[in-house]
């Protein structure tokens, strides 16, 4: 992945945060440590990283049970907790939205880790998905 992180930074700002659409970005290795956070995703609990790892090593392409609860969640350092409702599992992506649709959660598997993307209402959650999933297209090349 990235071998410097004043290069992944700018990376992820001129692939994803100069657009303004997402309010969170974490990039975790296999092992569940985060390597990089910016946004709403630097005020989480540490124990909450594992579960993103744990979608992607339960999976098959013959058993989709990649999680009992079919949700995620997220417990902030001021106690906020905050929970997804996983409405679409690929191989490499899980896409989850909050309650009343207020945010939208997008985990992708990369080849060396795993990036977790949050964004926001208004935001159109089409758009959002679209500039992710080339962002870790480009990753995965």
């Amino acid at each position: 992945m990235a071998g410097n992180i004043k290069d992944w930074s700018s990376f992820v700002k001129d692939g994803l945060l100069d657009s303004g659409l997402f309010s969170g970005v974490g990039l975790i290795t296999k092992q569940s440590k985060p390597t990089y956070t910016y946004g709403s995703l630097t005020d989480i609990e540490q124990s909450c990283w594992k579960q993103f790892c744990d979608l992607f090593q339960l999976w098959s392409s013959t058993n989709e049970q990649v999680t009992s609860k079919n949700q995620l969640s997220l417990t902030f350092k001021d106690s906020k907790h905050v929970s997804y409702k996983i409405y679409k599992k690929t191989f490499c992506s899980v896409y989850a939205t909050s309650e009343r649709n207020q945010e939208g959660l997008v985990v992708c598997n990369l080849p060396y880790g795993i990036l977790i993307v949050t964004h926001s209402q208004p935001q159109p959650g089409v758009k959002a998905i679209k500039l992710i999933e080339q962002f870790c297209d480009q990753l995965r090349r």
